[in-house]
């Protein structure tokens, strides 16, 4: 859940849901759930389409039927803030680099009970114990504890993490894009 460059990231998490269709077949047939069908909500504009319409290949491939509705965002929204959506696709945009950005929005506020229909204690209580711990080694440990669990309980599949570049011209001298995709202006100078 914690992206790349940001603290708390483990990289060991990358891979708990690798890409294996035969054995999500296998699991699903040996699960004897039989057909699975569901609405997978997502944006109608930018990569959301295409993005929608990838997952829901990926899924009718193992056969799991994901009948698509693509809003406009106001829409979207609305819907998933209601706790209307059974799945959707969504992104988030880090505010800033701090892990609690996304830990505690995302798993423990609220947001999470009504968007993803998640409430773990132990979670809800590493990420709020986290936000006031002032030992940058014990807080990491929550975070990572609360992480794995989080991936344990399978509530959501990180699908990546966007790479961020910028160009310029050879004039402009220290010019930064931070970890979390912003544009650090404060030392920039042309030469």
């Amino acid at each position: 859940p914690i992206a790349p460059g940001v603290p708390g990231f483990d990289e060991s998490l990358a891979d708990a849901f690798p890409y294996d269709p035969e054995r999500a077949q296998a699991l699903l047939e040996e699960s004897g759930v039989g057909e699975i069908s569901f609405d997978l909500y997502n944006r109608n504009n930018g990569v959301w389409p295409l993005l929608g319409q990838l997952v829901q290949a990926d899924l009718q491939a193992v056969g799991i039927n994901a009948n698509l509705l693509s809003l406009p965002d106001a829409e979207f929204f609305g819907q998933l803030n209601a706790g209307e959506v059974p799945a959707f696709l969504n992104d988030w945009t880090w505010d800033n680099g701090d892990p609690d950005n996304v830990m505690f929005s995302l798993y423990t506020a609220p947001r999470a009970i009504t968007r993803l229909g998640y409430e773990n204690a132990r979670v809800n209580e590493l990420n709020t114990q986290a936000q006031v711990e002032q030992d940058p080694d014990a807080r990491l440990a929550q975070y990572a504890e609360a992480q794995q669990l989080i991936v344990d309980d399978a509530i959501n599949v990180i699908l990546g993490y966007p790479g961020r570049v910028i160009g310029t011209q050879a004039s402009v001298q220290n010019l930064v894009l931070s970890p979390i995709g912003n544009i650090v202006l404060r030392d920039v100078s042309l030469a």
